[in-house]
Order: C-alpha cells, then structure tokens, then sequence
C-alpha cells in the first residue's frame, strides 16, 4: 500500500502543474482504483475523459469499475463509448463482448468478441471468452 499512496501524492504534485492532463487524472483514477475506492477512481476516470473524450482506456477503466459494482449496462456504455474513441482497442472489444453476452445481446456480443481475436489473435482471453461464448450458444 506505501507504492499506492506514494503514487497517489505523486499525482496530486503532478496536477498542481498540469491541471488539464487527461493522462494524470487517468492514472489517479488507476491508483484510486488499487487502493479500492472506486468511486474516487471513477471521478478521476470522469474528469480525465472531460478533459479528453477521446479517451479509449479511461472509458474502459469506468466500464470495469461500474461492472465490479454490479451496474452492468452503465458498464456496456462505457465500453461503447470507448470503442467509439479507439474501434481498434481490443481489451475494450474484449470487455464489451463480455458484458453483452451477460446480458444476452448474444450478436452484438460475437461482434465485439471477434474483432478481438481479429485484433489480437494470441490473446488467450479473447479466446476464451470467445470460446466460451460459442459454448452459451
């Protein structure tokens, strides 16, 4: 916990000069997240992806955090709102198939789950969850 709360008073020296960086409030968000306070987290993620709403890996760090807290389909918003901002991002890709499979849009989630393995054919967790999709089926 010393390297989290060291890496949390990094960030707060680090804004005091960069007020508007999405990348600091974005790795705050990350520190906020180990620490296990989500909802600071999530205002850090928040504020990152204001400050740039292109931001792919803050909207999949807020769809993660809204899942663990069993909100799934703000969760699915947040993955879409990210592959919207990198079409390309596979572990977005990945999440979001994920998500929508346990909400039973079964083809929206094989959309998603093989542009994953697409992107990233040696990623074993594209393939699982690809596989695992195809089992459900």
């Amino acid at each position: 916990m010393g390297n989290l709360l060291q890496a949390e008073k990094d960030c707060r020296k680090l804004l005091e000069s960069y007020l508007e960086s999405a990348l600091v409030f974005n790795i705050m968000g990350m520190v906020f997240d180990a620490q296990g306070k989500d909802l600071q987290a999530i205002e850090n993620y928040e504020k990152s992806t204001q400050l740039k709403p292109d931001y792919a890996d803050a909207f999949n760090n807020i769809g993660i955090i809204l899942y663990s807290l069993g909100r799934p389909e703000e969760a699915v918003s947040r993955f879409e709102e990210a592959v919207r901002a990198d079409p390309d991002f596979v572990d977005v890709c990945n999440n979001l198939g994920v998500m929508l499979q346990n909400l039973g849009q079964h083809e929206k989630a094989l959309e998603h789950l093989s542009k994953a393995i697409k992107f990233k054919s040696t990623c074993p967790a594209t393939h699982f969850n690809y596989a695992k999709f195809l089992r459900a089926q």
